[in-house]
């Protein structure tokens, strides 16, 4: 079926591919005929409508990943209408999930956001979403809305990143709140990237507006403002999501034209490729000699809580347990929550977690 849905690249990037350890000479690209599949680990796919630049600047970044195989597999063929355009992408990614491909999406509009929740819909666990965008009005960004509304819903956790409060309405931040979402300001994340990781690290799929990032790092996006991310705040975003070692696609959308913007986004497109050449999977477990476990007992709250340290990487877990079935959530976590936990304090990760399963 991909074949059939994606359309080849423009024949000028072929240049490009005789460029000794560029990007596009490592990649397998749909220019000819439609790549082959066998062993590709990370792919590539575009909508019709999103800007070209940013391939024409990734393929001309040098290739650091060592053996990594990936692939461009070009652009969705345009459809009918806006509907069946989505449709088309949330199919392409769902199959591409089958095979076991993450897909990184060069989207345009706030709406395929839907196509990269529906591409979900038949998986396996419970879907947990990190945004990064600088602000969320649920009355005009319908594609959020709709992914919290949508029934049977298969959304277990939306993450908002970097947000910054003047362009939050209170009814939506009321709504988050309501659902136990995480929601993270750009001011609370400052200084602070390293957070970040083990947030990602719990995360199915990843999505990146443009308009996240400041006006003079990112020029000409519609939001245009002189307030956001700094250029490597966003870059260590993407590096992260690409370590996590359950993320399954990297969405990036709202991408302005102007020769900084796209180089930037093609960075992130890197930086989150070096990520994903450097994962590696462990998992916690008591009987693992490689993670130390800590049994932290919340005096006021009444709550043990498992801490499972990785000697490894020296990341965290805590353990939520599940309140009516016999199986416990695993969650990504930090030191500091950790630490909160030594204190006496539930960790609010944790909590709103819990909340999210009842």
């Amino acid at each position: 079926m991909l074949s059939s849905c994606l359309q080849p690249l423009d024949p000028s990037l072929a240049a490009l591919a005789a460029t000794p350890h560029s990007v596009a000479a490592s990649m397998r690209l749909h220019l000819q005929g439609f790549p082959d599949l066998s062993g590709v680990q990370l792919a590539l796919v575009g909508l019709p409508t999103a800007a070209p630049e940013i391939r024409t600047q990734l393929f001309g970044l040098k290739w650091r990943f060592g053996n990594l195989v990936m692939a461009d597999l070009g652009n969705l063929k345009p459809a009918g209408d806006r509907n069946s355009t989505l449709q088309g992408l949330s199919e392409v990614l769902a199959e591409l999930h089958e095979k076991g491909i993450v897909c990184i999406v060069l989207g345009d509009e706030e709406d395929t956001l839907w196509a990269q929740y529906l591409a979900y819909r038949h998986a396996t666990i419970p879907l947990s979403m990190a945004l990064v965008l600088a602000g969320l009005d649920l009355q005009n960004d319908r594609s959020v809305h709709r992914i919290l509304e949508h029934q049977p819903s298969h959304l277990f956790n939306l993450n908002l990143m970097a947000t910054q409060a003047c362009y939050m309405p209170q009814p939506t931040v009321d709504l988050l709140e309501r659902g136990h979402h995480e929601h993270h300001r750009l001011g609370e994340l400052r200084g602070r990237m390293e957070e970040t990781e083990p947030m990602l690290r719990s995360a199915l799929s990843f999505a990146f507006s443009m308009e996240s990032v400041r006006a003079s790092d990112a020029p000409d996006s519609a939001l245009n403002s002189p307030n956001g991310l700094y250029a490597e705040e966003a870059a260590t975003l993407a590096r992260y999501a690409g370590l996590s070692p359950t993320l399954s696609s990297f969405l990036l959308y709202d991408c302005p034209r102007h020769p900084l913007s796209t180089m930037l986004a093609a960075q992130l497109i890197w930086y989150f490729t070096e990520g994903f050449s450097q994962r590696y999977h462990e998992w916690p477990d008591g009987d693992d000699p490689e993670f130390i476990v800590y049994r932290i007992t919340l005096r006021t709250a009444g709550y043990e809580i498992l801490f499972y340290r990785s000697k490894r990487s020296n990341r965290w877990w805590m353990d939520v347990p599940h309140p009516y079935e016999a199986h416990n959530l695993l969650l990504g976590c930090s030191y500091n929550d950790y630490q909160s936990a030594c204190n006496d304090e539930l960790p609010e990760r944790w909590w709103r977690a819990y909340q999210r399963l009842l």
